[in-house]
């Protein structure tokens, strides 16, 4: 996975490449500017790339699961399972 990294520009300043190696065009500072505006942008993208949590529900009940049974007698309807 490419990530962006943070390189030497000129005269001591530092800039951005991004995943395609172009550089970042809002972006010039410091070495350590250079590696923390990095650092950030590579946690965007892991935290985009990352699932999304579904909250969860009860889950439910099936009459499968209770296995009802229902038969059919003089009387009217039977049940004859749980």
């Amino acid at each position: 996975m490419s990530t962006y990294q943070a390189k030497h520009k000129a005269r001591g300043r530092y800039g951005v490449l991004t995943p395609s190696n172009q550089w970042l065009a809002d972006f010039l500072g410091s070495k350590e500017q250079a590696i923390a505006k990095a650092e950030q942008l590579n946690q965007q993208i892991q935290s985009d790339n990352q699932p999304k949590v579904v909250k969860a529900t009860k889950p439910m009940v099936s009459n499968k699961a209770r296995k009802f049974h229902f038969t059919l007698t003089k009387e009217g309807w039977l049940n004859t399972g749980e």
